[in-house]
């Protein structure tokens, strides 16, 4: 597991708007990444798919040591977790085409929901939702992409609360890797509104940074000239009369 440490001021990123069960089933390869913000995201998190239970240490307890670790280090901070952000892969070891497996790259919400099939191979939408306390939409979405995917079956074109989603144990693809990681619409919504909101506030404070002194120093240059200029300085008129009688 890899933690990017990124600061609120630099990157205007907004908190997840569902809630989130950790999966407890993810080897346990923490890497400590040092930081100076308050918003954390997960990157290079991996698991298994086996069908069978795993019985690996729980994801939970590096998530702990890390923000142990961060407070000791940062005192005073607050460390909100990017869940919407994360990412991850899954090795996948139950598909019958493919001897040596797959390997997904999924997202955390993703790696959620997938991991709950080592202990069956069938869920309702009441029961994924249960176990992953993500929010009706949110999962929605999620299972929309791995029902596209041919990685789940589902019973239902609309899913509802009893609609079940099956593992496609004869999924196959041309590729070792296969990527499942698509932004979802409601989260990316809310991130192009909030980074817009973000960009609008900083861009005006930077006008009035820079217009201030700009300001200050118009002024100062209208004083500088208008004290400078010469007085009593003969006009056209009598200029041109003087050459005229010169040439007489």
């Amino acid at each position: 597991m890899t933690v990017l440490v990124l600061g609120t001021s630099a990157w205007p990123l907004s908190p997840p708007t569902t809630s989130f069960a950790i999966p407890a089933e993810v080897c346990d390869q923490t890497t400590h990444g040092a930081g100076c913000g308050h918003s954390t995201a997960l990157t290079g998190v991996s698991g298994s798919l086996d069908l069978a239970p795993a019985g690996r240490p729980q994801f939970e307890r590096s998530l702990t040591r890390f923000q142990r670790f961060y407070q000791n280090k940062h005192s005073g901070r607050k460390l909100t977790w990017l869940f919407n952000l994360c990412k991850g892969e899954l090795k996948a070891n139950y598909c019958r085409g493919s001897p040596t497996g797959y390997t997904f790259q999924v997202s955390m919400y993703q790696m959620g929901i997938l991991l709950q099939y080592n202990n069956a191979t069938s869920y309702t939408f009441r029961d994924l939702e249960a176990s992953t306390q993500l929010a009706p939409d949110v999962l929605k979405q999620v299972l929309a992409i791995l029902t596209k995917a041919r990685v789940l079956l589902s019973s239902a074109e609309e899913p509802d609360e009893s609609t079940k989603f099956d593992l496609n144990v004869d999924f196959k693809s041309k590729k070792i890797k296969v990527n499942l990681n698509m932004p979802l619409k409601a989260e990316q919504k809310v991130e192009q509104e909030e980074t817009h909101r973000h960009v609008q506030e900083d861009r005006k404070m930077l006008i009035q940074v820079r217009c201030d002194p700009l300001g200050r120093w118009r002024r100062e240059l209208i004083k500088l000239t208008s004290a400078r200029k010469p007085r009593g300085s003969p006009g056209r008129g009598a200029a041109h009369g003087r050459r005229r009688s010169c040439g007489s």
